[in-house]
């Protein structure tokens, strides 16, 4: 039996091209895009980070050849002294080592010499002056105030500086000023037995004063309420007195100094205050010479300007005695019992309200008697009709009776 053949199989349908197996691409490996940034910014902190350093390095060499190559070290038999060496740049003296200058060329230097160029005194050696930018030694000998330089005057035929002019001990100052770093200075005392002239100063605030009706030079040797008027130590307008010789108008009132201040400019004020038509214009509390000078409202009392009644105020001082700041304004102090008002002895209890005794230093009749039956008369209060007295000066009229005024 013959076998039965069979024909192949074409997997090809007629009239088509062989399909030919293609080979499976490989997928390369491909590095997620996170892990990318990551790397970028990584390698960017490190970079800025190096950069970093290196700038800081740079600013240190910088440093150290701009300032710190400048800077020198010094033993003296003190210890250590740091600041630039002479001939070294320098803004001010304080630059430069103990006992090196800021000369006028911007280099640390000795202190000029007799005859050196300066813009200061404190260019100059000690005991010299910056006089029309040389260094000059001050003349020690004179006839008149005009031979002697550099804030001094003359005493007895010899230059003593006031405050603020070299020196090379106290002899070279006034009186009562001392010489400390070799500047005149404030004198510094507890009493006035601790000053100069224990018998004449006066020690006010714990400083040294040439004391009222002695002789002066300025007004710096005076004390806070007195000018140097005429060559001598007299009280300003204000200031209580008990004749015209302690006054620089020469007149004393019933009580207190009175006003004879005036100006051309705020120059001549303390504290350089505006000068207002001749007349100082100081504010609440400030300094004054003259009632003039405070504002309206208030009085000149033993040199401050204190507010009378009414006047605006932020403490008791603001305001004259015996009133009290209430409420941002001077007013009565009220409610009071005999002998309980803020100073007993010099203000009364009267129907409740505090009032001044008489002949206590007053400004308006309203600090006398706020009730009626005293006047203030030449700055003193005085009682009125039916007042009660002891003697005929404490009356208006000047005359008790009875121990009543008439």
């Amino acid at each position: 039996m013959s076998r039965r053949t069979y024909p192949s199989f074409n997997p090809t349908p007629p009239g088509r091209k062989p399909i030919t197996p293609q080979a499976t691409p490989t997928t390369p490996l491909v590095t997620p895009p996170d892990d990318k940034a990551r790397r970028r910014r990584t390698t960017t902190i490190i970079i800025i980070v190096i950069v970093a350093i290196l700038a800081l390095i740079l600013i240190g060499v910088a440093v150290w050849y701009f300032f710190l190559r400048n800077r020198r070290t010094t033993t003296t038999t003190g210890g250590t002294t740091t600041g630039n060496a002479a001939g070294l740049p320098c803004v001010t003296n304080s630059n430069c080592q103990t006992g090196l200058i800021c000369n006028t060329q911007n280099k640390c230097a000795t202190p000029g010499n007799a005859g050196a160029t300066c813009a200061t005194t404190s260019q100059c050696a000690t005991g010299l002056t910056c006089t029309s930018g040389v260094c000059t030694a001050p003349s020690t000998t004179c006839t008149m105030d005009t031979d002697c330089t550099g804030g001094r005057f003359c005493i007895s035929g010899v230059c003593k500086g006031n405050i603020g002019a070299s020196c090379g001990s106290t002899n070279d100052c006034l009186t009562p000023f001392i010489c400390t770093g070799s500047v005149c200075s404030e004198n510094p005392c507890s009493t006035a037995a601790t000053c100069p002239n224990p018998g004449t100063d006066e020690c006010t605030s714990n400083i040294c004063n040439v004391g009222t009706g002695q002789s002066c030079k300025t007004s710096d040797q005076c004390s806070a309420f007195t000018n140097c008027s005429g060559g001598v130590c007299k009280r300003l307008a204000g200031v209580v007195c008990s004749n015209g010789t302690e006054c620089t108008s020469g007149t004393c009132g019933n009580i207190a100094c009175p006003n004879t201040c005036a100006c051309s400019s705020s120059a001549d004020c303390y504290n350089g205050v505006p000068c207002n038509a001749g007349v100082c214009q100081q504010p609440l509390n400030g300094f004054c010479g003259c009632p003039s000078e405070c504002p309206a409202g208030s009085a000149c009392v033993n040199g401050t300007c204190q507010g009378t009644i009414g006047s605006i105020c932020a403490v008791d001082s603001n305001c004259v005695s015996p009133y009290k700041c209430d409420f941002g304004i001077c007013n009565y102090i009220t409610g009071c019992i005999p002998n309980n008002c803020p100073n007993p002895s010099t203000q009364d209890c009267n129907g409740g309200i505090c009032e001044l005794k008489l002949h206590e230093l007053c400004f308006e009749s309203a600090q006398c008697s706020p009730i009626g039956g005293a006047l203030c008369i030449g700055n003193a209060c005085l009682g009125t009709s039916g007042h009660s007295c002891t003697d005929n000066s404490d009356c208006v009229s000047n005359t008790c009776i009875a121990s009543v005024c008439t």
